[in-house]
Parts: structure tokens; C-alpha cells; sequence
């Protein structure tokens, strides 16, 4: 993985082992772009921290929050973490098609985007 990964995917997590690994799967599968995927445990009582844990790849980050947040308050601490240029915010019961954020960025500045700075 690059240094600096073209894209952040930012997963706020709470309660979510059923549809975590999906989620994250996804983010991993991008084509054409570098990513990584940061993943904010939101205090769950259930095994969402350890199914993010078990990750190998180390593009795959995980923050455990000692206190609950909200889905805002976890976003933002995943902010506090991404390197990516774009932020791609991803829900932990969602997916992603592969080429999706690639034709995202290629179409930069078409719509008046703007990159993280």
C-alpha cells in the first residue's frame, strides 16, 4: 500500500458483527485506486471489534472508543485518523461495487469537488 492511500474509507461502528466484514470487504475490493479503511467501534457489546481485529491487511485500521459517540462523534474521530485524499464515508451494513470509487475520482472537479486538504 502506498504511504498515502488515494482514498479513506470511514466506517462508524456500533452492534455490527453481522455486516461488518462485508462493509470492509468491499472497501478493500476498489479497483484502481489505493485505499485504506478505517473502522471506529463505537462501544459495541457485541463482537464488531474482534471481527475488525482479525484483519491481516494492514491497510485496515480499527479505534475503539471508550465511550459511546453517536455515528457523528465516531466519524469524527475517524476523521482524526484518515490519511486518504477523499473520504468516503461507508455505513457498516452497506456495500460498495469495486469501480465505484475510482469513477468517483476520476470524475473530480466535474461537480465541484474539493479533496481533503
Amino acid at each position: 500500500m502506498p504511504s498515502h492511500p488515494q482514498a479513506t474509507f470511514l466506517l462508524a461502528a456500533f452492534n455490527a458483527e453481522d455486516t461488518i466484514a462485508r462493509a470492509i470487504d468491499s472497501a478493500l475490493s476498489q479497483t484502481g485506486i489505493s485505499v485504506e479503511v478505517v473502522v471506529v467501534d463505537d462501544c459495541s457489546a457485541d463482537r464488531t471489534a474482534e471481527i475488525v481485529a482479525a484483519y491481516s491487511d494492514p491497510r485496515v485500521r480499527l479505534i475503539r472508543l471508550e465511550k459511546n459517540r453517536g455515528p457523528g462523534g465516531a466519524r469524527n474521530a475517524g476523521l482524526n485518523a484518515a490519511s486518504g485524499d477523499w473520504i468516503v464515508i461507508l455505513d457498516a451494513d452497506d456495500a460498495v461495487s469495486p469501480d465505484r470509487t475510482e469513477r468517483m475520482i476520476a470524475h473530480e472537479g466535474s461537480a465541484g469537488t474539493d479533496r481533503r486538504r
